[in-house]
């Protein structure tokens, strides 16, 4: 195909930890290499790590040849994982782009986390917070469940006089 993507970036806006919600922008640039115009569709798809589609963007464009013209797409996206030291979660981000219909699509993918950063105070005394993402409550659970799982209580002694003689043996009065 000579419909081409020339570059893509993703960003996150209007980050909200506390609700697991931030504004996802792609942009996408696409290059008509051919010598007529043509209407091109542009499709932008974010994936979470388990395979399942977060949200999806399309946009149709009629591109002159030889230019270059950029979609922009941006919506309000709830139920993120955000990264953090320790816990990096990645979304891919697919961008497609068909020139015609049944023609091969130029597909790309772009793997990126988002996470908020804030800065607080001035230069002297700055602070710079990287807040903590709250867990999915089904994450919670499931994190509860498996340490419930693996956390054992130990045996009760079946043989306590044990303990008791080694500590009196040890003892300097002899008992």
């Amino acid at each position: 195909s000579s419909f081409k993507t020339e570059g893509a970036y993703v960003y996150a806006e209007n980050i909200s930890t506390e609700k697991r919600t931030a504004d996802i922008g792609v942009k996408v640039q696409v290059r008509n290499g051919e010598a007529v115009a043509r209407e091109v569709e542009c499709r932008a798809v974010v994936v979470d790590r388990a395979g399942g589609e977060v949200t999806s963007f399309t946009g149709r464009q009629s591109i002159a040849s030889g230019a270059n013209h950029t979609f922009v797409f941006n919506r309000n996206v709830g139920g993120l994982n955000f990264w953090q030291p320790g816990h990096p979660y990645l979304y891919d981000v697919y961008t497609i782009v068909t020139a015609a219909p049944g023609a091969a699509p130029d597909v790309r993918r772009i793997q990126t986390g988002f996470r908020k950063i804030e800065v607080r105070g001035s230069t002297p005394g700055m602070a710079i917070t990287i807040p903590k993402p709250q867990r999915a409550p089904r994450a919670q659970e499931a994190h509860r469940a498996r340490r419930q799982a693996t956390h054992r209580t130990p045996a009760p002694c079946r043989q306590p006089w044990r303990h008791r003689a080694r500590r009196r043996s040890g003892d300097a009065t002899g008992g």
